[in-house]
């Protein structure tokens, strides 16, 4: 179980908490940033390149990713609904080939407890690289808390926050969504495909646990697409929940598989593309049409 994030309850039992604001019971005071005033930054603008350094023992948090205290520093993120983020950290270079900082990014909203509960978490982009990348969906607006922990001590050190942002399309049941653009989509620099890569997301919905077609085919373009599907809720690298990680081989234009929804939820399809490229295509979730199925069955 997560630690709490603020300093004290404000009261015996607590009203009900938004995602975007969180208001104490005792009149209107409204409670301080997820990881507290004292370890909170500031406001992350997804316009910008974010600079911040993790100095030692001036915040000490407790990590759910290391299972101990850590030193830490955190930014406040308002995710806007229908909207897909990809969280970049780079270590600083202090001088040619050294990268004092050494650590990771997790992120976090307030539960209806009011306590910090970790909703994602971010991938490196290769074993010897120490850049990371976080990515998230939303379909609501929400307040969240980026944290940048150092892995010890002794890898504390600056880094650089940057954000891409682009909107996230609903995947209507049984209905063909066609010539969707990967062009706008948001830049990933090495999770996924191990280079600079454009993706576009696609919700859909899972009312009752169940087993469920989705398929995409290219339609327009040169691009190769691969794609992924995760969730549910706000994760798309698939390290805390349920996920359906059915990644389509490196040549394949288009696919379709029938994961088994273990949870009721927002699940998200990832597709994408080389960012030196791009393409148009067709997706589905539901009753898949004869003009894809019989291709990929």
């Amino acid at each position: 179980m997560s630690r709490r994030s603020f300093a004290h309850t404000c009261c015996a039992a607590l009203v009900p908490l938004t995602l975007a604001l969180a208001v104490a019971c005792a009149g209107d005071e409204v409670l301080g940033p997820i990881d507290t005033a004292a370890c909170t930054r500031g406001t992350l603008d997804v316009s910008k390149i974010t600079e911040g350094a993790v100095t030692g023992r001036d915040c000490m948090l407790w990590s759910d990713r290391q299972s101990s205290m850590v030193a830490a520093e955190s930014w406040t993120l308002r995710m806007k609904p229908n909207t897909g983020y990809v969280i970049r950290l780079l270590p600083v270079e202090t001088s040619p080939g050294v990268y004092p900082f050494d650590g990771s990014i997790t992120v976090y909203e307030r539960n209806a407890s009011g306590d910090a509960n970790l909703v994602a978490r971010g991938a490196s982009y290769s074993t010897a690289s120490l850049n990371e990348e976080a990515v998230m969906t939303t379909d609501v607006a929400r307040e969240v808390a980026v944290r940048v922990e150092a892995d010890a001590l002794a890898d504390t050190g600056s880094y650089r926050l940057e954000i891409s942002t682009c909107p996230v399309r609903t995947l209507p049941r049984d209905s063909l969504v066609r010539g969707i653009s990967t062009v706008g989509g948001c830049l990933s620099q090495g999770t996924f495909l191990g280079a600079a890569s454009r993706l576009t997301f696609l919700q859909l919905y899972a009312e009752t646990t169940e087993n469920v077609d989705v398929a995409y085919e290219r339609s327009a373009g040169t691009g190769s697409l691969r794609a992924r599907l995760g969730g549910p809720d706000v994760d798309l690298i698939g390290l805390l929940s349920s996920s359906y990680n059915v990644s389509t081989p490196p040549t394949a234009n288009s696919f379709l598989f029938t994961p088994a929804f273990e949870r009721i939820g927002r699940y998200t399809l990832t597709v994408r593309v080389h960012a030196d490229s791009s393409a148009t295509f067709d997706a589905i979730a539901g009753n898949v049409p004869s003009l894809l199925a019989p291709r990929h069955r």
